[in-house]
């Protein structure tokens, strides 16, 4: 519980990745969850969102990476259309 608090507390305002950020949103809720049935609800919606986070990130990169290759084939065209 300890290394959580202090977690919380170095990691609150010096760090802002989507993880982290992440992370801060469930901690309280997970430290202050008086069941196992609370514990395990917290843990389920934190491992939703981090999934959601994971597809989110891997779809901007992959459209970074569309861009990236569009305006090089649009560059590279000696063509005049």
């Amino acid at each position: 519980m300890a290394k959580i608090i202090q977690f919380n507390s170095e990691n609150e305002e010096s760090h802002s990745c989507p993880t982290c950020d992440l992370i801060l949103n469930y901690i309280e809720e997970i430290v202050n969850a008086e069941t196992p049935e609370q514990l395990w609800e917290s843990l389920e919606e934190l491992v939703l969102d981090a999934k959601d986070l994971g597809v989110k990130e891997y779809l901007i990169h992959d459209i970074d990476s569309k861009v990236e290759l569009l305006e090089y084939l649009e560059n590279s065209c000696d063509c005049d259309q």
